[in-house]
């Protein structure tokens, strides 16, 4: 019997253990999901990226939620912006620009376009807007191109590529034929994803320029005739030379991938289509 007791004692300590490690693995989340959506900002206000991630978690998960409702999902929105306008740490504001990327409407642009003017959260800033849809992002886009530094230039102009905004092909093309390489490519790969008529003329490619054999704008011109415009130095120029196997009526996007091909740029390098 006294065997039979002890066994029974034994039983019970190991349930009791079972029932406590159960406690200890779920009140973390039982806490986040009690803890209100203020109270998580606050949190996410302190974080650095080498924390837990445990506060953000939970904000990813009422932002899922809250996606069910548009009205849930706009008074979240304020949130954000206001944690955006708030003193709180790189690794937060971080964090929740990847939010309003997923969530975010053209309420959010003034503040992340704001963002575009400081090199420290131009990134930042460019990430969520260049997923949110809408006019007001591109226009915003567009009104910083010219306002930033060369870094932040070339990430706007990718951006306005991937958005395949033709309103910003004006800005875009000056950009793709100055002496800056870094932007010249960037414009310039970026009018190839938009691939509006007014970027490239119908049935006309890239045209190959080798910088070392053109030493001024009369020889530049010469070594590829009918060029619109004088290559800039060491780069690529576009040019007014008919593709000799366009077909008539084809696709624009057709007609551009035939010019990188017959750019002769490196496969890595050629225009590529998403």
């Amino acid at each position: 019997m006294e065997f039979v007791t002890r066994v029974d004692e034994m039983n019970t300590m190991r349930t009791n253990a079972i029932r406590i490690a159960a406690i200890a693995l779920l009140s973390p989340l039982l806490q986040a999901q009690t803890v209100s959506i203020d109270d998580l900002l606050a949190q996410a206000a302190k974080w650095q990226y080498e924390t837990s991630r445990q506060s953000l978690q939970a904000i990813s998960e009422a932002v899922a939620k809250a996606q069910r409702s548009p009205a849930e999902t706009r008074a979240m929105e304020q949130k954000f912006i206001a944690f955006l306008k708030s003193d709180a740490t790189p690794g937060g504001k971080d964090f929740i620009c990847k939010q309003l990327s997923v969530m975010g409407s053209e309420a959010s642009v003034p503040v992340l376009s704001a963002m575009l003017a400081d090199p420290k959260t131009a990134e930042l800033g460019r990430y969520a807007l260049e997923r949110i849809p809408g006019e007001g992002v591109d226009r915003a886009l567009r009104e910083a191109l010219p306002k930033s530094g060369e870094r932040a230039r070339i990430g706007i102009i990718n951006t306005l590529g991937i958005r395949r905004d033709r309103n910003s092909v004006p800005a875009l093309r000056p950009l793709a034929l100055g002496s800056q390489p870094a932007l010249a490519s960037a414009a310039l790969f970026a009018l190839a994803r938009i691939a509006d008529p007014t970027a490239l003329p119908p049935g006309r490619c890239f045209g190959r320029i080798d910088p070392l054999a053109a030493r001024d704008r009369t020889e530049q011109a010469t070594a590829c005739p009918g060029t619109l415009h004088p290559a800039p130095p060491r780069f690529r120029t576009l040019v007014a030379r008919p593709c000799a196997d366009t077909v008539a009526g084809e696709p624009q996007e057709v007609q551009w991938r035939r010019a990188s091909r017959q750019s002769g740029a490196p496969s890595g390098q050629r225009a590529r289509w998403d």
